[in-house]
């Protein structure tokens, strides 16, 4: 048995030099799909399909030929690397040209809006105001940019200011609460704050303490106080005033069992 050495050496993707006694060699092409080439005794070969579909076809070249010549082997690799290159190119998949999504670690995109309300641009201080006046966060744990759906972000935090004995049906906790709420991150588009007065026997304690602590946030914001904000409020009508920097809204709220106060700050 005659022994003849060979060795293949992969270049590139669907491109290989065959290297033997008889000469250079080369293939290239699609396993599987289409393949063409030259062997080393100068026959052109060109195979397509697969299996029992396959189809391959040799011509050229003659029996105790050694080679087809450097010049022509070069050609030959400089063509298919060409057609390579243009055939995984459209076999390639396309590149995405949407965005990716938005995560805690990008930063936002700049905004076009800023509050006029100075505290309300820094929401990361926005939301620890309350818990100064002894309110309690009560999402502990979670962050405060929700990207659930839930509609932006938010803080919320709550105190008790009248804890119900439970001895009737009514007799429970009265409570204020501040909910800051915006749909970006970089602000704080309004805050709202509620009085929950369910005993009505502790209104004369809930309700200073409602309209102190809202006060006191109003100084907060770090901008001009309205006139005459918490003076003779109608439980009818309410109270709107309007500055420069935002609009300040007081109602009262019915319930099934009790009654309630709501102050709202907007930013423009």
């Amino acid at each position: 048995m005659r022994w003849s050495p060979r060795k293949s050496v992969r270049i590139g993707k669907g491109f290989r030099l065959n290297l033997s006694r008889k000469g250079v060699g080369w293939s290239a092409g699609i396993p599987g799909f289409m393949r063409f080439g030259r062997g080393g005794d100068g026959r052109s070969r060109t195979s397509v399909g697969r299996g029992l579909l396959r189809w391959e076809k040799q011509s050229g070249g003659a029996k105790g030929e050694r080679g087809c010549g450097c010049g022509g082997c070069l050609l030959l690799m400089v063509v298919a690397v060409g057609v390579i290159t243009i055939v995984g190119r459209f076999m390639a998949p396309p590149m995405s040209t949407t965005a990716p999504p938005l995560t805690a670690e990008q930063p936002e995109p700049p905004n076009s809006h800023s509050p006029k309300i100075p505290l309300f641009g820094t929401p990361q201080q926005a939301a620890a105001v309350p818990l100064e006046f002894g309110l309690k966060d009560i999402v502990s744990g979670k962050p405060l940019w929700r990207d659930d759906g839930s509609g932006g972000w938010y803080a919320l935090s709550s105190v008790i200011t009248y804890r119900g004995k439970q001895s009737k049906v009514g007799d429970v906790d009265n409570t204020i609460e501040c909910l800051h709420e915006s749909n970006s991150r970089s602000r704080v588009d309004r805050a709202t704050w509620t009085a929950r007065v369910f005993n009505p026997d502790d209104q004369a304690v809930t309700l200073p303490k409602f309209k102190e602590i809202c006060l006191k946030y109003v100084t907060k914001l770090g901008c001009k106080m309205p006139p005459n904000l918490f003076v003779d409020v109608n439980p009818e009508t309410g109270q709107t005033r309007e500055t420069d920097e935002g609009t300040f809204e007081i109602q009262k709220l019915a319930f099934k069992m009790g009654f309630g106060w709501q102050f709202r700050v907007t930013s423009k």
